[in-house]
């Protein structure tokens, strides 16, 4: 467990460092905290595709590589939620409201995969409720994920940066049903 908890604060206090000395050298003002939300967002996208694609990666190739990153997928998992916390302060300091219920609900959602990410955590819960949980965790995660990139692509359809990150999401769901199909 202490592992854990030191790569959610190293992770938590450099990334929310980043974003603090980013906002202290430009300004905090509500347009580049909108730009940092879109940046923390992407790049813990890009951490959620490696967690995604891990396993699949691992049935398909076999690489050192994939079994190196399966091996680390755990800390991977907490790594981001150390970066989506940052970016869940982002978002109450720019929204005045309160999250949106589908937003709340993938919170919670990543944090209580975070909470059953700890050894011990398994075997309180049992080994097939912890699988269910981190089943849901992530499909739900990438719905959401898949639902903000599909908004923004609807808004601005030409936008290389949406692109590029719905050819990953998409890179990575072919990476799952190969692996899946592969398995069958």
């Amino acid at each position: 467990m202490r592992k854990g908890l030191t790569v959610f604060g190293l992770a938590f206090f450099s990334f929310g460092g980043l974003v603090l000395a980013y906002l202290q050298l430009v300004s905090s003002d509500e347009e580049h905290m909108r730009q940092m939300l879109r940046v923390t967002a992407w790049l813990a996208l890009l951490v959620y595709l490696v967690i995604f694609s891990t396993r699949p990666l691992r049935q398909l190739t076999g690489s050192p590589l994939s079994r190196q990153l399966l091996r680390n997928r755990r800390y991977f998992g907490i790594t981001l939620a150390a970066m989506m916390t940052v970016h869940l302060i982002l978002l109450l300091l720019v929204n005045e409201q309160a999250l949106n219920i589908p937003g709340a609900a993938i919170f919670t959602l990543m944090y209580l995969m975070l909470l059953t990410s700890f050894d011990s955590a398994p075997a309180r819960i049992g080994p097939r409720n912890w699988r269910i949980l981190h089943k849901i965790g992530l499909y739900g995660l990438g719905l959401a994920y898949a639902g903000t990139i599909g908004r923004a692509l609807l808004k601005t359809p030409f936008d290389p940066v949406y692109l590029a990150l719905a050819f990953l999401i998409l890179a990575a769901v072919a990476i799952r049903i190969a692996a899946y199909s592969k398995t069958r």
